[in-house]
């Protein structure tokens, strides 16, 4: 028994030293596997050629994808009925120097955004904001833009003032784009600037090329881009000098120690006029212990603009620089319709609705709609249900300010807060307007 028994166990050992090679034969096998994937996946993915599938994958075809979509639906929209055999129908492509229907102009802060959206999302307009280029935005029906204004406005009359202005408006820099200004937003550039360069000396090219050509093209018919509706809207000169302020005025902070709590809380880059007082129910006279600026973009457009009539640059207070450009552009716009009869009318936007808006723009009216079937949409949403009286889901009720809220009661002038003779020119402006002071 003894004897067997150490055979027995020598088998046994003999087995489990098989069994032990074994074992390690196959983690050999599967480490050299495991070993040879990650030398194939670490060498796919340090291959230039990753880099390039990634990037191709999650940039360029996005990018391609986008291009083409305004490519084919708004440069070439019979490639759709070509590819579907004239199963789908598209709206017809149009030019920059095709006519459109109507453009709106108002002052900065007067609603120019709000009134955009409106007309697209009720009445489903191609109404663009600050934009005309309709081969790579969908602005087939219009524009609403405070810039825009200038085609109404008058050249200085002296040539190198002129000149000058043109080269201050188009003296760009990153602090300008709060204006809502850049050339490419006109229309494809002539100088075949790249779009994925912000600025450079040909956008600076372009932007003088199309400030020059804009510039009171308005009053002797000159314009490249027209309209068959050029419209004013205006808002309550009192609340857009207020907005203005909000917008573009900062404080400097040189005496904490007269800030309320809610201005210590905006001090800094915060630190703006829309924080003078906690409560938006009181004045918000400018404390001389804060030292204000109007915003460097602000005041060069306006200077630019209107620097014959008034000197920004001496202005002594946000509330006055603020003050003078709203009378200065309202004017101008004033006199270009009632004068010149350049522009076909003008509307307040707190007492409109969207169809107020559609008529004056002349989609009431199968003739001067340009592009017919939005007579059809305005006729359906604003015409039908009022002679019928149905239900029209608030298209006649009045615009409500909902977009681009920058100034939601941290500003709110009353008339003592203006110098005597501001006061009188604005309560003028505002009574020429049909406003109650």
């Amino acid at each position: 028994n003894k004897k067997i028994s150490k055979e027995e166990k020598a088998q046994a050992n003999s087995l489990k030293n098989a069994s032990s090679n074994k074992e390690e034969t196959e983690s050999s096998l599967t480490k050299g596997e495991n070993e040879e994937e990650e030398s194939l996946y670490d060498t796919f993915r340090n291959h230039s050629f990753f880099n390039f599938f990634i990037i191709t994958i999650f940039v360029v075809f996005p990018y391609m994808l986008n291009l083409s979509y305004y490519y084919v639906f708004l440069q070439h929209p019979e490639i759709l009925t070509y590819l579907t055999l004239g199963l789908m129908t598209v709206r017809p492509a149009v030019s920059v120097t095709d006519e459109r229907q109507v453009l709106i102009v108002g002052s900065i802060s007067s609603g120019t955004v709000q009134i955009s959206h409106e007309l697209n999302s009720k009445l489903s307009l191609e109404i663009g904001h600050e934009t005309t280029d309709s081969e790579w935005a969908f602005v087939r029906d219009g524009t609403v833009s405070w810039f825009h204004g200038i085609r109404f406005m008058k050249k200085p009359s002296d040539e190198k003032e002129y000149v000058q202005s043109i080269m201050n408006i188009c003296d760009y820099n990153k602090d300008k784009k709060n204006m809502g200004f850049h050339p490419g937003m006109y229309r494809p550039p002539k100088n075949n600037c790249s779009y994925r360069e912000e600025w450079s000396e040909c956008w600076k090219t372009e932007c003088i090329q199309i400030v020059s050509s804009e510039w009171g093209c308005g009053l002797d018919n000159t314009c490249e881009i027209n309209f068959r509706r050029n419209v004013h809207q205006v808002r309550n000169p009192l609340h857009t000098i207020e907005s203005l302020v909000a917008k573009f005025c900062k404080l400097e902070v040189t005496d904490t120690s007269t800030l309320t709590s809610a201005e210590k809380k905006g001090e800094g880059e915060q630190s703006q006029t829309r924080n003078n007082n906690e409560s938006s129910d009181s004045s918000t006279t400018i404390n001389t212990s804060k030292n204000e600026t109007m915003d460097a973009s602000f005041l060069s457009f306006a200077n630019a603009m209107f620097h014959e009539s008034h000197d920004f640059r001496d202005s002594s207070s946000c509330l006055e620089a603020a003050s003078n450009f709203v009378l200065l552009y309202t004017q101008s716009l004033i006199d270009a319709r009632v004068e010149g009869g350049h522009l076909d009318g003008f509307y307040r936007i707190e007492d409109s609705s969207v169809c107020d808006v559609a008529k004056v723009a002349g989609l009431y009216n199968i003739d001067t709609a340009v592009y017919k079937p939005n007579y059809e949409t305005v006729r359906a949403s604003c015409l039908n249900n009022s002679t019928k009286g149905e239900e029209d889901n608030g298209m006649s009720n009045k615009i409500e300010k909902t977009k681009n809220k920058v100034n939601q009661g941290y500003v709110k002038y009353t008339w003592n807060d203006f110098p005597k003779d501001l006061e009188k020119k604005v309560k003028q402006l505002s009574q020429k307007l049909g406003y109650e002071i």
